[in-house]
This record gives structure tokens, C-alpha cells and sequence, in this order.
């Protein structure tokens, strides 16, 4: 009995070591399928608590394929560094529900602390890893406050190696029902047609309503007639050289997915290529929001992605909530710039050096850009448990924030309408790419037709009376 405990005992003592470190079960069965939903909030005291809880609720409920959802959320925290403000037990149950995975035993168990370039953040993995939050502070150590482009960085950081993601920066969204299954279709016919697409649209709107809300749009059958909205570009910013933008509403749907000039994170689904060839550029965040989306573009195009609308609308935004975004694409509208003047030369230098026509220069910046975590496609939660940044760097993978070789910036003002060189935006890119505007909601003949259409109604009123 001696010698038997004298055995045993070092195989009790390293057992809790020894588990094998695995994908969770349910990942294992989905993995070839799996659709990464990535949000963020970009404000510590608006409405992002209440708002991305409730677009979560609205998503896992008219999702087609529930066991292929995982979720990353990164927000920015007015609490104490370890509390998580939103995702309660109650919270997790009705998630649970909405994805009709019955009753689960549900907690909010301690954070992980993971660094992202020098920022020490919490991560909380919920739901076997389903739902993965980082809460991140409002002021980075050098005294940078972040913004949208810091946030969709750390929010893409959440990916777990997924084949599809669907991302927005917006944090209050209602989904249309089947809204993956849609998607899906569509990214399949794009991808018949190009490469690398990438499904980009502006929400519908409406007034603000409960998560459980359903489109008059979407019929009993989940028909859906909601027609997507484009970004479009309308003049070029006279300072800084960058297009200013605006949101178009398509008339109809379409019966392939249509292509479109411009990406915009408002809403964009696409393989997760995306994620590893063209993430979220953290290192512009102290620039305007129209500026960041310049750059972006630029890199997209250049990199080979492609960007078309969807064949209809499946996301709704409040009409409040778009007025606010407006004025931020138009960069008439931006608090983060002005708290962050000391790092908008710097930034602006790089902004500069992507949008160059005939060079692909480094800036200062550039050096620190390699040591930045990039996303990558392990199930880090599980596999890298103990590892206090679980991310390839750009000195292991490339430099992934620069322009691309695949195309020139003369084929991206071929394809757009925009003339970075003459400072020019001709009527492709007002059209969002499109040859012209028959298809928008405010094109002179919609318009045309619609009044012709209400004077025929008002004619046979009157002749009826």
C-alpha cells in the first residue's frame, strides 16, 4: 500500500497540469463553418452596455446555423479593471435560449489578463468560449484615448481562427431572420466572381426597438424585400486629402449580390482572409474616422479584395444613431481627434505614406507597427492558456498594415472614381461604383417615377369622387 501511494501520488499532484489544453467539443463539430461575430463598443459612458447585450440577443435569434456562432466583443470599461459590466448570468441564459441550446449552467468566471502591445486587458471566455469579451481602458499608457480604430483592432483579436466573420463597429444592430444563411449565399456567389469578396453594407434604419423586433420587410415566411445601402464618397476633404463619405439607400434588392466601390466596418461579412490580410490599422486611431476608412480602402483595393452589397438588407441601425454616424463620416463629427492632438502628426505621416500613388515608403511608426499582435487562427482561450500575449506579431507574419502589390492606386481610381493625385471624385464614386444612380432611392428617375406614381393616385382618387 506504501509503494502504491508512493506511485500514485505524483500522478494526483500533476494531474491538473496534465489535462490536454483542446478545442471545446462544440468548435470541433462546427469548426469548417464557424461564423465569427466581432463588435465593438467605442465609449465607456453611452449606451454600448446596454446596446451590444441586446444586438447579440437579436443576432443569436434569427441566426440560421446557431451552432456555428461564436462571439468577440471588445468594449471600453468605466468599472473597476476586473468587473464585467454587461453578459450576467442572466444575460448568458437567455443567449443560450436564443440559440435553443436548452438550459446551461451559466457564470461569469474570472478574467485572463492578455497584453496588447503594452496594455494589459481582461478577457472574459464565456459559454465554453462561445462568447469571448475584452474590456479595455479609455486611455492607453502613452496617453492615447482609443477610438474606433483601436476598438476593431482588440475586437478582431477575439478571433479564434474561425473560416467567416461577420464584423461591424456599430453597437446597436437588429438582425433579420436567417441573416448568416443569406450572407452565406451571397459571399458563395461572390466568390465565384472574384477571389477575395468581401459583403459590405450600411444599415437599414428605424427607431429604436426591442431586441426581439422584427422588420415589417420580412414577411411569415422570412421573405425579406428590405432593401441594403451603400457607402458612397462625395468630395475630398480640402485639408488632409481624404474622402468624405455618406450613406446611399439601394431602391430594390438584388438577385446576385452587386458590386460596390467602397468597404465599410458599419457592416461587412467575408471569409476570415480578411482578418489576416487586412485587420484594423490600431496605429490611425487618434485620426479622423473618415480618414481611417480612406486608408483602409486604399489597402483593401491593393491587397485584391473586392467589395459587393448584399442581395438584400439584414441589419437595422436607429435613424438617431445614423444622423450621429453622418456627421463621423462626413469628419465634421469627432471627439477622439481632438483629445488626441499629440499623436495625429505621427499618424497622419502614416495615413500619408499608404495613400502615396507611387511609393509604399515607412514611416517612424512602422517599427512599432511589427511588434503589434496581429489576429490569429488558433483557439487561443483553450490552446495558449497561460500565454500573456497568445498572438503571432508582424515580425512573425509581416508588416499587414501597409498597401498591398496585388493592385495600383491607378486601378483603385478606375475602379472607384477617386483621384487621390488631382484631389478629384467623379460620379463613380457618388454611384458607389456604379455606372450610374438609377438604383438609389434619391436617383432622379426613382424620384421621377414615384411622383408620377402618387399623381396617378391622387388623379383617380379624385375621379372616383
Amino acid at each position: 500500500p506504501a509503494n502504491a501511494k508512493a506511485m500514485l501520488s505524483p500522478i494526483l499532484r500533476e494531474k491538473p497540469s496534465a489535462e490536454p489544453e483542446a478545442e471545446p467539443d462544440w468548435y470541433q463539430k462546427v469548426k469548417r463553418r464557424a461564423v465569427f461575430v466581432c463588435l465593438c463598443g467605442t465609449v465607456a459612458t453611452g449606451r454600448d452596455q446596454i446596446n451590444l447585450p441586446e444586438a447579440l440577443l437579436s443576432m443569436a435569434m434569427h441566426a440560421k446555423d446557431k451552432n456555428a456562432i461564436s462571439v468577440g466583443i471588445a468594449y471600453v470599461g468605466y468599472r473597476a479593471p476586473d468587473e464585467l459590466e454587461m453578459f450576467t448570468e442572466e444575460w448568458q441564459k437567455k443567449f443560450y435560449r436564443m440559440l435553443r441550446l436548452g438550459e446551461r449552467t451559466t457564470k461569469v468566471p474570472p478574467p485572463r489578463q492578455v497584453v496588447v502591445h503594452g496594455e494589459v486587458y481582461n478577457v472574459w471566455s464565456l459559454l465554453d468560449g462561445r462568447v469571448r469579451v475584452m474590456r479595455v481602458g479609455e486611455v492607453r499608457r502613452n496617453g492615447e484615448r482609443v477610438g474606433v480604430g483601436w476598438m476593431r483592432y482588440c475586437a478582431q483579436l477575439l478571433w479564434h481562427g474561425e473560416p467567416f466573420v461577420f464584423q461591424s463597429c456599430r453597437s446597436y444592430l437588429r438582425f433579420a431572420p436567417r441573416w448568416d444563411e443569406h450572407l452565406r449565399n451571397d459571399l458563395a456567389v461572390a466568390l465565384r466572381r472574384q477571389q477575395k469578396p468581401i459583403i459590405s453594407w450600411m444599415s437599414q434604419l428605424q427607431e429604436d426597438e426591442p431586441w426581439q423586433w422584427v422588420s415589417d420587410q420580412v414577411d411569415y415566411d422570412d421573405n425579406n424585400t428590405s432593401p441594403p445601402a451603400a457607402l458612397v464618397g462625395t468630395h475630398l476633404d480640402e485639408q488632409f486629402g481624404w474622402l468624405r463619405w455618406r450613406r446611399r439607400q439601394f431602391s430594390h434588392t438584388f438577385g446576385v449580390p452587386t458590386q460596390v466601390a467602397f468597404f465599410t466596418p458599419h457592416n461587412a461579412f467575408s471569409t476570415s482572409e480578411l482578418l489576416t490580410g487586412v485587420p484594423a490599422d490600431p496605429f490611425l486611431n487618434s485620426l479622423h474616422f473618415h480618414g481611417q476608412l480612406t486608408c483602409e480602402n486604399v489597402r483593401l483595393h491593393t491587397q485584391g479584395f473586392d467589395v459587393f452589397a448584399p442581395c438584400m438588407n439584414v441589419t437595422w441601425e436607429t435613424a438617431h444613431g445614423a444622423r450621429e454616424a453622418h456627421g463621423v463620416l462626413q469628419g465634421v463629427a469627432d471627439e477622439v481627434v481632438g483629445s488626441n492632438g499629440d499623436f495625429f502628426e505621427e499618424q497622419k505621416d502614416r495615413a500619408d505614406a499608404i495613400l502615396d500613388p507611387w511609393e509604399n515608403r515607412l514611416t517612424s511608426l512602422d517599427e512599432e507597427v511589427l511588434d503589434a499582435p496581429m489576429p490569429t487562427g488558433i483557439f487561443w482561450t483553450a490552446l495558449r492558456p497561460q500565454d500573456p500575449s497568445p498572438w503571432e506579431t508582424g515580425r512573425h507574419v509581416g508588416h499587414r498594415l501597409m498597401k498591398g502589390t496585388a493592385r495600383t492606386m491607378t486601378t483603385f481610381e478606375q475602379q472607384t472614381g477617386v483621384d487621390l493625385m488631382r484631389r478629384e471624385v467623379h460620379e463613380r464614386a457618388r454611384n458607389g461604383g456604379l455606372n450610374s444612380d438609377r438604383d438609389f432611392e434619391d436617383s432622379k428617375v426613382y424620384l421621377q417615377g414615384r411622383e408620377r406614381s402618387l399623381r396617378q393616385q391622387m388623379e383617380g382618387g379624385v375621379a372616383e369622387f
